[in-house]
């Protein structure tokens, strides 16, 4: 590995600790910067209007639906800078482009989690209408399997799209990168807050089993997709 690619992945990984270490303590106004814009998205798509409301953050009366610190997307920006960063840095040729495509990275990161997080709290407000899905499924698991859908979902595609416009290649050649952001969205989902104690709580090990299960699962049928897509594409072209 080069050097210019270490001291950029240190840099990333202090980034992204620095982040983590401030969310941990931030309140809605420390946050602004992810929530508001989020607020903002949500209205234009929904009607749903936003105000933000110092100390508890965008708040709509009419759904009774505030937008708090823990829906800011911390994490997910975490984990999509890290896995941009990993996947396709050691990738590019001279330092110049290494360290040009970091801080493009960035900027991509937090535009993905300002657009994911804006449909993630879309999708909830569309599924909260459904009486036949509060009936049949408990919130809690039908919170969980909306997250993974919609967070690892969107962190598969944000790799395989940003790997076709850089490198202009077949699809096929990148299968191996879906493992990369399976494995951190698992690590910054369940092992940093195993780490700092979740592990004793007592329904930390059910949701951590139930969020693996979802995660591979999704993974695979988005591997098998793509393996689908790819040999139609073949057999298109030949």
């Amino acid at each position: 590995m080069k050097r210019a690619d270490l001291l950029l992945f240190a840099a990333a990984l202090a980034l992204s600790f620095a982040l983590k270490r401030h969310a941990a303590h931030a309140n809605a106004d420390d946050l602004g910067w992810l929530l508001e814009p989020t607020a903002w998205l949500v209205t234009a798509a929904s009607g749903h209007e936003f105000v933000f409301e110092r100390g508890a953050g965008p708040f709509n009366r009419e759904l009774a639906l505030v937008l708090a610190p823990s829906c800011a997307g911390v994490n997910y920006a975490i984990v999509a800078f890290l896995a941009l960063i990993a996947g396709f840095l050691p990738r590019l040729g001279s330092s110049r482009q290494k360290l040009s495509y970091a801080l493009a990275a960035a900027l991509v990161a937090y535009v993905a989690t300002l657009c994911v997080n804006a449909t993630r709290v879309l999708v909830s407000i569309e599924l909260a209408k459904s009486a036949w899905l509060a009936s049949a499924v408990s919130r809690e698991a039908l919170h969980r399997v909306e997250g993974v859908v919609v967070y690892l979902g969107s962190l598969l595609l944000l790799c395989l799209a940003v790997d076709r416009a850089l490198f202009r290649r077949v699809l096929v050649s990148s299968r191996s990168l879906l493992a990369l952001p399976l494995g951190l969205y698992l690590a910054v989902t369940l092992l940093v807050p195993a780490l700092n104690g979740a592990l004793a709580g007592p329904r930390f090990a059910s949701h951590a089993v139930a969020v693996t299960a979802f995660s591979v699962a999704l993974w695979l049928c988005t591997g098998a997709l793509l393996r689908h897509f790819c040999r139609q594409t073949a057999e298109q072209r030949s």
